[in-house]
């Protein structure tokens, strides 16, 4: 599979203190990557330094071979969709109004004209399910509804790549599962490359066909979940051991039994 992301010697970090230094990186083309790793170890700041939030100190990230700095604002809202970890939004808006604004890369002219806007808000809505609760504020929804209208306005932007930072945080096991499971259809409907921020291993192994792990600064391992996610790893990066099962008929590994080594 071909990347459609990719960074040479990268150097990340902010307020003087390095986070990533020296790092090569590739994103698969119409998979869904996942960024995991320890708290603080630095998926967020790599995934906000794809989504151009973050600068980088050194190297460069391209998007289909171009440079990312090559891109105005606009034209790379056309290309890349970012949903920050908690996003502060106003929660008397509407769902309908929320996702118009995943729109404003292409307002036109003096008044920000957009002639697409109506039939690309309406199929957001309904790709993430929330077309129902279009006239909903979002102070009224529960917290999965919520994390599907800001989806929802990601979809708006119409862009090729969905970038989501831990979009299933504050969230009970139903939604979690609710949210990934859209995160998939987008991906296999659709699609989408989705490169995601995930805290539960066994969530990652499940949903990501790709997965790149983050640790004391660097990218220590990137492959399938099979090749990733390896007992040397657990014990490296995240201090646990555990079980590592693959089901019948899958192709991904799940963790059992998992203890940390302090207590094992």
């Amino acid at each position: 599979m071909a990347d459609i992301i990719t960074g040479t010697h990268l150097t990340i970090g902010y307020n003087q203190r390095v986070i990533l230094r020296d790092q090569e990186l590739h994103i698969p083309a119409g998979q869904i990557t996942g960024l995991i790793g320890p708290n603080g170890s630095g998926k967020s700041t790599l995934l906000k330094a794809i989504a151009q939030i973050n600068s980088l100190t050194a190297g460069e990230l391209q998007l289909q071979g171009q440079p990312l700095s090559d891109f105005s604002s606009k034209q790379l809202a056309t290309k890349l969709a970012y949903l920050a970890q908690s996003p502060e939004v106003p929660g008397d808006l509407t769902v309908a109004t929320l996702v118009k604004l995943g729109r404003y890369a292409y307002h036109q002219g003096m008044f920000g004209a957009d002639p697409d806007e109506k039939v690309q808000v309406q199929a957001a809505m309904l790709q993430a399910k929330v077309a129902d609760l279009a006239d909903r504020p979002l102070n009224s929804l529960s917290g999965g509804q919520r994390q599907r209208a800001m989806i929802a306005m990601t979809l708006a932007q119409n862009a090729e790549i969905l970038l989501l930072d831990e979009p299933t945080t504050y969230l009970d096991l139903t939604h979690q599962l609710s949210v990934l499971n859209l995160m998939q259809c987008l991906n296999r409907d659709m699609g989408k490359t989705i490169v995601v921020v995930l805290h539960d291993l066994n969530q990652a192994a499940r949903y990501c066909e790709h997965l790149i792990c983050v640790h004391d600064g660097k990218l220590v391992a990137t492959g399938t979940p099979k090749q990733v996610l390896t007992d040397d790893l657990l014990a490296s990066v995240f201090g646990v051991k555990a079980e590592l099962v693959t089901p019948t008929g899958c192709d991904y590994p799940q963790l059992l039994n998992t203890e940390t080594l302090e207590d094992a």
